[in-house]
C-alpha cells in the first residue's frame, strides 16, 4: 500500500471518529477537537494546506472553549497551524504561533522537553527563511541537544535538526559540512523509518542540491532521481514535495545541457503547484527559472509570460531585489 493510500485511509478513519464523538458528546467536546486536529495533520501531509488549516482552526476553537488558553493541547494546535502557515510562506504569522506553543510547552513541561524542541526547531526555520542564519543555527542546535538528551542520538527527531543544520551550512557555502550533516540525518532516518520513507527522500533531495551547486552533476542526478522515486511512491505524482523535487531535477538536467528534459520537469512542477497551494517564493523561483530556459529554447512568448507571473509574485512579496533582476532580464529581451 502506498503512503498516499494510507493517508486516505487515515483521513477516512479520523472523519468517522469525529462523527462518532460528535454524536456522543456534541460538536464542542475536546475529543471532537482531537479528531479535527488529526484530520488537519493528514490533510497537511496530503499537501492540502487550505483544508488542513481550516481543520486545525476548528480544533483550536474547540480546545480553547473546553480546555482554556494555556493547556498543552492548545500548544499542539497552534504549532500545527504554524507548520501550515510556514508551508504557505506566511513566516511572520507562523512565528507568532510557534512562540505561543513554545511558551505553553515550557510552562507545562519544563525547558528540556521534546515538545519544546519542536517549537525551537521551527522558530529556527523562520529565521532561516529570513536568511538570519546565525539565529537559525542557534535554534536548531538547541533543538538537537534537547532531542539527543531526551530521546538519544539516533532518534528520528534528532535528524530533523541535523537536516536543518545542514541547510544552514549549505546556504553559507560550507558544502562539506552540509553533506556530512545531511548524511548523518539520512542514516538516522533510514534506520528509524526505512529507506523508502519520504523523509529519506527529502534529505536526498537536499544532497542533490549540494552536488548541483558544486558542479557534481552526475552525483546530483543520481540523488535527485532516487528522491523522485521515493517521493512519488510515497505521495503520488501530484504532491507539493514532488513538485519541489521536479524543480530541482530540472535544474540538474539543465546544468547537464538537457534543456528538453529540464523544461519537461519544470512544466510538471508548475502543474503540481497549480493544483496545490505552495509558498509564493518557491512558485516565483520556478517561474523565473523556467522563463530563462524558455528564452534559450526560442519560446519567447512563453518565457515572457512566465517572467511576468514571477514578477507579480515578487511584487506581492515586496522583494525589490528580485524585481530588479526580472525587470533587467525583461529589458534585454531580443
Amino acid at each position: 500500500m502506498s503512503n498516499q493510500s494510507r493517508l486516505d485511509e487515515a483521513l477516512a478513519a479520523h472523519q468517522q471518529a469525529r462523527e462518532i464523538w460528535t454524536a456522543l458528546y456534541g460538536p464542542e467536546h475536546h475529543r471532537v477537537a482531537t479528531t479535527w486536529a488529526n484530520i488537519g495533520i493528514v490533510q497537511r501531509k496530503q499537501g492540502d494546506n487550505a483544508a488542513a488549516l481550516a481543520s486545525m482552526q476548528e480544533s483550536l476553537r474547540i480546545r480553547e472553549l473546553s480546555l482554556g488558553p494555556t493547556h498543552p493541547r492548545i500548544a499542539e494546535s497552534v504549532y500545527n497551524m504554524g507548520n501550515v502557515l510556514q508551508q504557505q510562506g506566511k513566516q511572520e504569522e507562523a512565528l507568532v504561533l510557534f512562540e505561543r506553543a513554545l511558551a505553553i510547552w515550557r510552562e507545562a513541561y519544563g525547558p528540556r522537553h521534546r515538545s519544546v524542541a519542536f517549537a525551537l526547531n521551527n522558530i529556527g526555520s523562520v529565521h532561516f527563511a529570513a536568511e538570519e542564519y546565525d539565529q537559525a543555527l542557534d535554534y536548531y542546535i538547541q533543538a538537537r541537544d534537547i532531542w539527543v538528551e531526551a530521546l538519544g542520538a539516533e532518534h528520528s527527531e534528532v535528524s530533523l535538526a541535523l537536516n536543518n543544520i545542514a541547510n544552514v551550512h549549505f546556504r553559507r557555502g560550507e558544502y562539506e559540512q552540509a553533506l556530512a550533516a545531511y548524511g548523518e540525518a539520512m542514516a538516522i532516518f533510514e534506520k528509524a523509518k526505512g529507506p523508502e520513507h519520504p523523509d529519506v527522500g527529502l534529505v536526498l533531495g537536499n544532497i542533490a542540491e549540494v552536488h548541483r551547486e558544486r558542479g557534481d552533476y552526475d552525483q546530483a542526478l543520481a540523488a535527485s532521481t532516487r528522491t523522485l522515486e521515493i517521493l512519488e511512491k510515497a505521495h503520488g505524482p501530484d504532491h507539493p514535495n514532488v513538485g519541489h523535487a521536479r524543480f530541482t531535477h530540472g535544474q540538474i538536467l539543465e546544468a547537464r545541457g538537457d534543456r528538453a528534459g529540464a523544461a519537461e520537469n519544470y512544466a510538471t512542477a508548475l502543474a503540481i503547484f497549480d493544483q496545490r497551494e505552495v509558498d509564493p517564493q518557491s512558485r516565483a523561483e520556478l517561474e523565473f527559472e523556467f522563463a530563462k530556459l524558455e528564452r534559450t529554447r526560442g519560446n519567447r512568448d512563453h518565457a515572457n509570460e512566465l517572467a511576468e507571473a514571477a514578477r507579480r509574485r515578487y511584487q506581492d512579496l515586496e522583494d525589490a531585489e528580485q524585481l530588479a533582476v526580472i525587470d533587467a532580464w525583461l529589458g534585454t529581451a531580443p
